[in-house]
């Protein structure tokens, strides 16, 4: 499916993987809606950036977690840049990743648990239930969530982040059988470690280099690679309800 002129909209996007998808989107000719909930300096300096490319490119604020506001934001793109093709779910709340400090689960409060919940899959309920009737109208569209590899492979215990994170498993393959009779898919993405991003910021350069050795591919991963599993799921009509490991096969499942 040809990319060009179609609308984006990637939550999230002024953080690592966000921006990475958004530029890759606006390569192929896709106009971009960049959301953000505190980073409006970064996000109105990839807008800028995405300009220059010829297509059009949308800051738009939102606390994803409010059914309010994330009706203005999706009115928003709609008004400014048309209907919207491609949702990518990549927004998270703050979380620390960094293996030393993580409590036991015996410490882990419900409240954590509740938190990660809502900035995953009460964040993707709800921007999809508002595009959905859209997509639906015009028998199209493409849902994409952003997950982790820490799914199927848990080598910290991030206990909160990842078992919500794995919610978007079932939100997600539900949601593809029934959206697929409108011509929707929705699919994930679960990355692997990822450079430049804040689940990479504790790891010292040799505990990198260690990651990097035990991947296949030996090295980790970059926000690009996510980014291009994205264009295939947007490009792709009759793929749905797949969850893509993108770690350099270091997941092998």
């Amino acid at each position: 499916m040809p990319l060009k002129g179609r609308v984006a909209l990637i939550t999230g996007a002024s953080g690592g993987i966000g921006s990475a998808v958004a530029r890759r989107c606006a390569e192929q000719g896709m106009h971009i809606a960049a959301h953000y909930h505190q980073n409006a300096d970064k996000a109105a300096l990839l807008a800028d950036d995405i300009r220059k490319t010829g297509v059009e490119a949308l800051p738009v604020p939102a606390d994803l977690t409010d059914p309010e506001a994330v009706a203005v934001m999706i009115d928003t793109v709609q008004h400014h840049l048309g209907s919207i093709d491609l949702l990518v779910n990549n927004a998270m709340l703050s979380h620390e990743f960094d293996a030393l400090t993580q409590p036991c689960f015996e410490q882990v409060a419900w409240e954590d648990y509740r938190r990660q919940f809502e900035g995953a899959a009460k964040t993707a309920y709800l921007c999809c239930q508002t595009v959905l009737p859209d997509m639906k109208k015009r028998r199209s569209g493409s849902i994409v969530c952003i997950l982790t590899n820490l799914i199927f492979t848990p080598e910290v215990a991030y206990h909160a982040y990842t078992t919500a994170k794995a919610s978007l498993i079932g939100f997600s393959r539900t949601l593809a059988a029934e959206a697929g009779p409108w011509g929707i898919t929705v699919n994930m993405i679960a990355p692997g470690l990822i450079a430049g991003t804040g689940m990479s910021g504790h790891h010292t350069p040799d505990t990198l280099e260690q990651v990097a050795h035990r991947t296949p591919m030996r090295r980790v991963g970059r926000p690009e690679d996510v980014a291009d599993a994205v264009l295939f799921f947007a490009s792709s009509t009759f793929v749905t309800g797949v969850c893509l490991v993108v770690d350099g096969g270091l997941t092998m499942h």
